[in-house]
């Protein structure tokens, strides 16, 4: 059912839900990216890192030089319709 609604199966949609909530605070407040990270529920970095590469296609450091004011924008949008990550 999953799959077939989001195109993911049920496990990997969980692991992209926790992968925006920790995106979302390192990308917005990057010196709470360490305790958001553990809050999320990742072991270490590399782990983050792995998800990174997943959803993103590339790390987190890559995208935030590729951002642009697009991408800042939905950022923003998503923060609104959803609050803060909890």
């Amino acid at each position: 059912m999953t799959r077939f609604n989001f195109g993911f199966t049920p496990k990997l949609l969980l692991r992209r839900t926790r992968f925006l909530r920790a995106v979302t605070i390192v990308l917005t407040q990057p010196e709470a990216g360490p305790a958001a990270l553990e809050a999320a529920g990742y072991w270490d970095r590399s782990h983050f890192l792995r998800d990174s590469h997943l959803f993103l296609g590339c790390s987190v450091r890559e995208f935030t030089r590729r951002r642009g004011p697009h991408n800042q924008v939905a950022i923003m949008a998503r923060i609104q319709a959803f609050g803060t990550p909890v």
